[in-house]
């Protein structure tokens, strides 16, 4: 299975909390059959906001998780209607999410994918180009070319 397709793209989702957000990812990777326990991996995904905020400034998440649940390595785009509060680091609320679920033994890859994915990000020009496609091939397209997980 793919890392990241077009399937695991999702525009204009409306969610109001955070709390909603994170139901919403551990709720798409369990229709995709992409982990064992709902429950499990959001106890994951908590433990890992926890420690520190995903939210990275700019309106802009990367939640993620290495957890015994994720059968397969998975990568979620969500481009929300709305802005939610998220506590990131800039305070802002976030409107863009990236959800990386690995197995619990990818050490390696989940940090390889992580590290491609903030090099991407930081590129301002590339924030801009994320926020302007009209379709998930368009975003496909984006992602893929500039971060080849």
């Amino acid at each position: 299975m793919n890392l990241f397709n077009e399937k695991n793209i999702q525009l204009n989702v409306t969610l109001k909390t955070k709390h909603e957000l994170f139901e919403f990812l551990a709720e798409t990777l369990q229709n995709d059959m992409r982990i064992t326990s709902k429950e499990q991996f959001l106890e994951g995904l908590w433990a890992r906001e926890n420690e520190i905020s995903t939210g990275i400034g700019d309106g802009l998440a990367i939640p993620h998780a290495k957890d015994a649940s994720v059968i397969f390595p998975t990568l979620l785009f969500i481009r929300l209607n709305q802005p939610i509060e998220y506590h990131a680091l800039d305070s802002k609320p976030i409107d863009i999410v990236f959800l990386i679920a690995m197995p619990s033994s990818y050490h390696k890859e989940h940090l390889e994918l992580l590290s491609k994915l903030a090099t991407f990000l930081l590129k301002d020009d590339n924030q801009s180009k994320i926020r302007s496609c009209e379709n998930e091939a368009s975003i496909h397209q984006l992602i893929s070319e500039n971060i080849k997980p």
